[in-house]
């Protein structure tokens, strides 16, 4: 096969430049940015002068302006305190399954502080319950306005990325809401009330959890899609069939021709205009996302070559697209409907250019198959770093589910249409959307039904994924007998194999990390041979079940890490902020043992909640107290060190019934304190507890209660980690003990500024990471 981005095909490679600037201007210093350039700069006119060719430039320019672009689009917003007041238009209004509004508004004035700043922003605003306004609407809105955050551990959502892909400035939630007049945007409006007419036509027309998923099909509106039928099509793998991209265009284009060609009589030129036009309608209709932008820039390019009878290039035209996107917003780059709609459209692009023409029905059922395989492996990587896991099955899926779809699409978009006139029309229309959405739900089920139908990645290295495209690339060469093939094909599979077992081969380094669960406690270590110990999973007394800090922070961070089970869940008391989160990873995860104190606590209603998912999930559930120990694998070890069998302290503090661990991995000792107080630690003392640790897990959140100065002169800490939420109502960590471990010679770290503090070590050194501060 031969590459020829540098000599046919001008916008791939500047698709390609332009990606790469902006990855250099995000993830490098200014300095070093400077430097890339420079040397962008003289490679460009050595190669241009030997060469002599204009393309280089190409490369050159649009490197240049991706770093140009993502630095103009990372100068920090303005951070408003406290309570303010955003005055604007409606810019976009959707619905949350919950039938709760959300808008976008685009605004003139923001007031905070007695300040009124002139500034045109787009505001994310969730509406409150029973309110809702429309587009055009001029409006005054109060609450908190909250700038995008990153997140806060490995695989949290990242809220920064998902706000400024969408083009969002802050996030709102609003207290009040104060409509003071209208402005018109007939166009706008026009196309947005004809898209809440086609989905309510679908609502009338298609029971709920079919309706959903067919106004996606149509009108790109994915909020009415409940989580478990969008998690099954995810596990499945066809979740991209519900965005809408090349195939609703080519029907929409295809129908549009036809009817310019065949009911007007126009010829293929003069109709392509008219394509043209319906395709720049269409766009806003289905939302203006990403998958659609880059199939109707695409469509374009088709269209327009017909106009001036220009043969174009599809993998040229898939560069354009890129480049147009990213440089009106480049952040789209780092969101996962960019990576996969343009990684899976360019492997089949490459595989239709690359494969024999299908002669017969055989070559053509190998074609299908072959094309959605391939789709399926360039996508491996994204989905990965994405996702975390990929579905086994889903090329198979794929499959079954590609040649229908075409059937719900087309009927979908006549039946959406058709019920503006008439309902029972619409209804005739969505008998076939109906069965081929049923029918999806049961491949779907089935397929994700079968044991390990999904594979645990973690998120791919990096590294990993451009070593995997690599030799993606290298199998997709025609000449695959020369030396130089075998050479980098060897090499390239040898760096992959070396990278996924080094650890667990020869470099045997494990880490232990403290996560931000907000205002609670959380801990993880995992060995370099897979063997994982949690302890507490943080919680939120305000939260419900499903919605606490195991689903959002501790499963996310074990997945993201590829860990598929937890070996030995400890919950050191029954306090929310500690337990609630361990009964989400009992209920969701692959939990083997649960240990728990021996003392008897006041939270009474934890532990039932506690014993009541171990129970129905058949988890061993041990009670333990000073004296316990156990192997995690060979070369660590951990032991409780309170509270004693006994009964001590007889009152109703729940912290004295806190279990007290120590983790020992090589020659490093960690000291897990939960939420025990300064009677705690004189108890343990006087116990004779040897409590030298080298990373000390300070007590009770960094209360002034915990962390006595005699206990830490017991412990002598080299490090201490406070894990609080920020701007928590008890005023943790207190000054008092921070000012205790800093004299105790401890280096400090702590969750509510770091976050994620992960501690990796091979048994005889032992290194930090700060996941917010890089430390």
């Amino acid at each position: 096969m031969k590459f020829e981005f540098l000599i046919r095909r001008p916008m791939a490679s500047a698709a390609v430049a332009l990606m790469a600037g902006i990855i250099v201007g995000q993830y490098t210093s200014t300095m070093a940015c400077m430097i890339f350039v420079a040397a962008v700069f003289v490679v460009s006119f050595i190669i241009g002068l030997k060469l002599k060719t204009k393309r280089i430039c190409i490369i050159t320019i649009f490197f240049i302006i991706g770093i140009v672009s993502i630095f103009k689009a990372n100068v920090l917003e303005k951070e408003y305190e406290g309570e303010s007041a955003v005055n604007g238009v409606v810019y976009s209004t959707s619905l949350t399954k919950d039938r709760n509004q959300i808008i976008v508004v685009k605004t003139k004035e923001i007031y905070n502080n007695n300040v009124i700043n002139d500034e045109e922003k787009f505001v994310y605003i969730f509406l409150e319950e029973g309110v809702f306004v429309k587009e055009g609407d001029l409006l005054v809105v109060k609450g908190k306005l909250v700038s995008p955050t990153r997140p806060d551990n490995p695989g949290g959502f990242d809220n920064f990325i998902f706000m400024h892909s969408k083009g969002y400035d802050y996030s709102m939630f609003a207290e009040s809401v104060v409509k003071y007049g209208e402005e018109h945007h007939v166009f706008r409006e026009s196309i947005a009330k004809l898209r809440r007419d086609v989905n309510e036509v679908l609502e009338m027309c298609l029971p709920e959890d079919i309706s959903g998923v067919a106004k996606a099909l149509v009108t790109g509106d994915t909020s009415a899609i409940d989580s478990y039928t969008r998690q099954l099509y995810s596990d499945a793998g066809i979740a991209h069939l519900l965005a809408v991209s090349g195939l609703h265009t080519a029907i929409l284009a295809g129908i549009v021709m036809m009817m310019f060609t065949k009911v007007f009589k126009l010829n293929e030129r003069r109709a392509s205009f008219f394509v043209m036009v319906g395709l720049l309608i269409y766009f806003p209709f289905v939302g203006g996302k990403t998958a659609a932008a880059r199939a109707v820039i695409m469509m374009e390019t088709i269209y327009f070559g017909k106009i001036i009878r220009y043969q174009h290039d599809t993998l040229n035209s898939l560069g354009l697209a890129a480049v147009i996107i990213l440089i009106i917003n480049p952040y789209q780059l780092f969101w996962v409907g960019f990576m996969l709609s343009f990684v899976a459209v360019a492997g089949i692009i490459f595989i239709t250019e690359n494969a024999e023409k299908s002669e017969n029905i055989f070559q053509k059922i190998s074609s299908v198959i072959r094309t959605s395989f391939a789709t399926g492996a360039v996508s491996f990587p994204v989905i990965s770093w994405f996702f975390y896991k990929v579905p086994l099955f889903g090329f198979v899926v794929n499959i079954i589910s590609l040649p229908l779809i075409g059937i719900a699409v087309g009927f979908g978009i006549a039946a959406g249409f058709a019920g503006l006139i008439s309902i029972k029309l619409a209804m005739f229309l969505c008998g076939p959307v109906y069965v081929v959405l049923k029918f999806y739900f049961v491949v779907c089920s089935f397929f994700t039904s079968i044991p390990f139908s999904t594979l645990l990645t973690g998120k791919m290295p990096l590294v990993l994924c451009l070593l995997f495209y690599f030799l993606i690339t290298l199998l997709l060469m025609r000449n695959k007998n020369g030396f130089i093939f075998r050479a980098l094909l060897t090499l390239c599979l040898s760096a992959i194999v070396f990278i996924l077992t080094a650890n667990r081969a020869f470099l045997k380094k494990t880490t232990v990390d403290f996560l931000y669960v907000g205002q609670g406690d959380s801990a993880v270590i995992n060995t370099y041979d897979n063997k994982t110990v949690v302890i507490d999973g943080g919680g939120n007394a305000s939260k419900d079940i499903g919605e606490n800090t195991g689903v959002n922070y501790v499963i996310p961070f074990l997945e993201s890490r590829g860990i598929s089970c937890v070996d030995a869940l400890f919950i050191t008391h029954m306090d929310s902020d500690h337990a609630l989160g361990c009964i989400e990873i009992i209920k969701y995860y692959n939990v083997k043992k649960v240990f728990i104190s021996d003392a008897e606590t006041s939270e009474k209603d934890m532990l039932d909640l506690v014993m009541i998912e171990a129970n129905s999930k058949n988890i061993p559930v041990e009670k333990i107290s000073a004296g316990y120990s156990a192997q995690i694998n060979a070369d660590a070890q951990i032991e409780c060190l309170y509270p004693y069998a006994e009964k001590i302290v007889d009152d109703d503090n729940n912290n004295h019934t806190s279990l007290v661990l120590k983790a020992n991995i090589g020659n490093f000792s960690f000291l897990f304190t939960g939420d025990a107080d300064e009677y705690d630690e004189r108890l343990i003392i006087l116990g004779e507890q040897y409590v030298k640790a080298d990373v000390l897990k300070a007590g009770h959140h960094g209360s002034k209660t915990s962390s006595s100065e005699r206990f830490l002169n017991e412990v002598k800490p080299e490090y201490a980690v406070i894990s609080c939420g920020r701007n928590n109502v008890y005023g943790h960590p207190s000054y008092e003990a921070m000012e205790r471990i800093s004299a105790a010679g401890a280096e400090i770290y702590s969750t509510y500024l770091d976050g994620d503090i992960t501690f990796i070590t091979d048994g005889n050194e032992l290194y930090i990471e700060s996941f917010l501060n890089g430390r």
